[in-house]
This record gives structure tokens, C-alpha cells and sequence, in this order.
């Protein structure tokens, strides 16, 4: 009888100790990693090749307005190395901006972008690494069928020295035997595989595990791309896969929004980039397989 009025009395105690403030969820808005109000999301990277560079601006959705994309139109926007300021101008796209001249990043400088939104001044820095020339693209799986050559790649592999980001462009070849020249735009995200250092996170097999595959005859040639981060952007991707592709339940990763590099009030990341390309046939990227 004990026993049953005390659970009796537990049960009134925890319902008002568990009794928090009302929070109107229409007033609630993105909110970065030192829980400070985001106004701003910038959205952008510097590579080391020589072209028009991009970022995109937003505001951040209510939760109740989670899918609307709000682009920032009227923003001032400009680069500098600390030597040279490259300005921004806003694009035949709502919200993207690009730069009013073609410019290229170096490796060892730091890139600074400063925006200017509503009388308040957002920036975010990166330092450019070199990308070296190691092809470590990673395969896991190769079928030959048809005089085609088929291979398959895990979005995320692990047991790297280095991260890096992949990605891989199949256009036809000019009348001159070359690849047009495209801007790889790191906001869509698509088809990056990601090469990353140590092991799965908590040790936990992420749901969700994503196979891209490239398929042609053996002679035919595309473009394999390999891009550089810095240490500072490689945690922010880990931060944004910990809540996206590595959410696998309660417990298999730390909850939370992502990192940020943006200064109090702003959200999303700006980064740099070394890119190497390498030219290869569906042959050689077999040849590579082990």
C-alpha cells in the first residue's frame, strides 16, 4: 500500500515538475550554435581557379515556414585577401551574388567576406590548404557488364590521412579535346562524396548511406574533381552531417544546429577551396580499384 501511494504521488509531481513556459512557434527563427537570433545565412566558397566566384544569401525560415527559401536581395557584398577587395554584385538569381570580375584564390591567404545587411556588418573567414594530387578516389564496388564498366561509391568513406571532397562532371569533349569549364556549386551539393579522416562517428553505421554510381564504356573519358577543406570547414560538415545524413536515432549522434564561421547574427559557412582536376577513363578509374 506503501509503495502504491507513493508512486500515486510521484505521478502528480512529475507532470508539473515537466511544465515549461509557452513558446509561440511562429516566433521562433534559426537559431546558430551560441544561441544567438540568425538574421542572415551566407552561403559561398573562393576555389583556386580562375572564375566568376559565387555566394547566396538568405534569411533563415520559421519553423512553421521550414521549406520557404527567402533570398537577400539588396546586401552589399565584397572579398578580401587583406591586399586585394573583390566586389559583389547580385546575379540574374534571387539571393546569389557574384563577383564583378573573375578571380582566383591562393593557397597559404585567407579569404575574408563581409556583407552588409539592414545597417549590420556579417563576415566569415577561411584560409585556403593545398589539394595534392593523390587520386584516392574511393570505390567500393566495380561490375563490368556489356563492354561497360559500372562503379559504385559510398558518399562517405572513412580512414583517410586527409579529407577532401570528390565530385565528378561527364560532359563531352570540345573540338579542341577539352572539358567546358563548370563552377561547382557546393550549395546544391551534388553528387560530393566525401573522404574523411578516423572512423564513423560513435562507431555507429549512419542510416541513410548513399551510393553513387558512374556507368560507360571502358574508353570513354569524364572528369574526376578533388577539392581541399580546411580543419575548420571539415568540422562544420561533420556539425551538418551529425543532424542530416549520420542521424540515424536518439543516441547515435550529438544533437544540435551546425558549427558556423559567420560573426553573431549569422549562420551557414564560407569557405575556400583548392581544386585539382584529373582527366581519366572509365579504365582508369578500374585500374585504381583495389
Amino acid at each position: 500500500m506503501k509503495k502504491l501511494l507513493i508512486y500515486i504521488i510521484i505521478g502528480f509531481i512529475i507532470p508539473y515538475g515537466c511544465v515549461k513556459e509557452k513558446i509561440e512557434i511562429n516566433e521562433l527563427t534559426k537559431l546558430n550554435y551560441n544561441g544567438d537570433i540568425s538574421d542572415v545565412i551566407i552561403e559561398g566558397y573562393i576555389s583556386s581557379e580562375k572564375s566568376v566566384q559565387f555566394v547566396k544569401l538568405s534569411k533563415p525560415s520559421k519553423l512553421v515556414d521550414s521549406n520557404k527559401y527567402t533570398p537577400i536581395n539588396n546586401a552589399e557584398v565584397f572579398v578580401t585577401d587583406g591586399e586585394t577587395t573583390y566586389r559583389y554584385g547580385l546575379s540574374t538569381t534571387e539571393g546569389l551574388y557574384q563577383s564583378n570580375a573573375p578571380f582566383q584564390g591562393v593557397i597559404g591567404k585567407v579569404y575574408t567576406i563581409n556583407v552588409l545587411f539592414e545597417n549590420m556588418q556579417y563576415t566569415a573567414s577561411d584560409s585556403m590548404i593545398f589539394c595534392d594530387s593523390i587520386i584516392n578516389y574511393p570505390i567500393n564496388q566495380i561490375r563490368i557488364f556489356d563492354s561497360h564498366i559500372e562503379i559504385h561509391s559510398n558518399e562517405h568513406n572513412f580512414g583517410f590521412d586527409k579529407p577532401c571532397i570528390w565530385t565528378f562532371i561527364e560532359k563531352q569533349l570540345d573540338s579542341l579535346n577539352r572539358f567546358p569549364h563548370i563552377d561547382i556549386n557546393f550549395s546544391e551539393r551534388f553528387f560530393f562524396i566525401y573522404n574523411h579522416t578516423g572512423n564513423l562517428p560513435q562507431g555507429i553505421f549512419p542510416s541513410g548511406f548513399t551510393s553513387i554510381g558512374l556507368a560507360g564504356p571502358e574508353n570513354d573519358t569524364l572528369e574526376i574533381v578533388k577539392m581541399a577543406v580546411s580543419d575548420a570547414y571539415y568540422n562544420y560538415l561533420v556539425s551538418y552531417f551529425n543532424i542530416t545524413d549520420w542521424n540515424s536515432g536518439m543516441f547515435s549522434t550529438i544533437p544540435g544546429n551546425t558549427l558556423t564561421n559567420v560573426s553573431k547574427g549569422g549562420t551557414g559557412y564560407f569557405h575556400t577551396t583548392d581544386i585539382k582536376r584529373f582527366r581519366m577513363t572509365y579504365k582508369d578509374l578500374k585500374s585504381i580499384y583495389h
